[in-house]
């Protein structure tokens, strides 16, 4: 469980970031955004799996 979510963590993040640099942001809120945006969306996950 823990390498899967290392897995997405390390994918949603580049993504994020990449995503982030090509919209125009700073570089504060790539970094910001790239470390917040993938505990946030497992959280998400999480809270969705755990309501059915």
């Amino acid at each position: 469980m823990f390498g899967k979510n290392l897995l997405f963590y390390m994918v949603a993040s580049t993504v994020i970031a990449f995503v982030g640099q090509a919209l125009g942001a700073s570089i504060g809120v790539v970094l910001v955004a790239s470390l917040v945006g993938p505990p946030a969306i497992l959280l998400a996950l999480a809270l969705m799996r755990y309501g059915r």
